[in-house]
């Protein structure tokens, strides 16, 4: 299966997938059309596997790449260069999600809705990562830390209460 999926990105890569046929899948892979049609119904089948594998492949580099205890702005950085990064390593896979995956039409419905529902949840999971909280807080010096700690033990309490939870590792309040 793999090796099928290897030969139809080369495919791609060389000739694009519109000129690809199931014999150039199988010459590339030194298979049979038995043994593609054991694995694929068909190449429109082959290509949305080779695509949900690659988007899964996409998610996990970028997810790696992300680092969860820094400022969220940082987190956006990382997770654009890492998905650039991803892209151009497979371009012409990449090129070929644009271009050809609209004209399969109901065939990459699923395939097209499944890439987008892991691409918000590692978007949330990445998101959720990261709290950065502030809180202003005005008060002489030596009442400073027994004010804090009030702050601290009401803020997260209050949170408890209404189901809000800051995740790890970001779990201060920042006071300035």
């Amino acid at each position: 299966r793999q090796r099928l999926l290897d030969a139809l990105e080369a495919s791609i890569a060389d000739d694009g997938y519109a000129k690809t046929t199931v014999a150039d899948i199988v010459r590339r892979a030194r298979t049979s059309r038995r043994t593609f049609y054991e694995h694929f119904d068909s190449k429109e089948a082959c290509f949305v596997a080779l695509l949900s594998e690659a988007n899964a492949d996409q998610i996990n580099q970028i997810s790696r790449a992300v680092d969860p205890s820094a400022p969220w702005q940082k987190q956006v950085r990382q997770a654009v260069e890492a998905w650039i990064s991803s892209a151009e390593a497979r371009s012409a896979l990449m090129l070929s999600w644009i271009r050809d995956v609209p004209a399969l039409g109901a065939a990459a419905r699923g395939l097209q809705r499944d890439a987008m529902d892991h691409f918000i949840d590692m978007v949330g999971a990445l998101g959720a990562s990261s709290v950065d909280l502030k809180i202003r807080v005005w008060t002489d010096a030596g009442d400073y830390w027994p004010v804090t700690f009030d702050l601290n033990e009401r803020i997260k309490k209050a949170f408890d209460a209404g189901g809000i939870s800051i995740p790890y590792p970001q779990q201060v309040v920042h006071h300035v």
